[in-house]
């Protein structure tokens, strides 16, 4: 789901929770990307692994 610009984190969450309702506490993180890039083929893969490691991290 994308954000735009006048849609905040917290309006993100609350339209995730009521199209999912099984989701009590849905994570939601930004991606910014400098240069133009395909989301879901690229930039999301890339996202993900930075995420992991960074979560990763902080448990440890």
């Amino acid at each position: 789901m994308r954000r735009g610009l006048a849609q905040t984190h917290e309006n993100l969450k609350v339209q995730l929770v009521k199209e999912n309702q099984e989701l009590p506490n849905p994570a939601t993180f930004v991606v910014v990307a400098k240069v133009p890039c395909p989301l879901d083929s690229a930039l999301l893969p890339i996202a993900k692994r930075s995420l992991v490691k960074y979560v990763t991290r902080l448990a440890a």
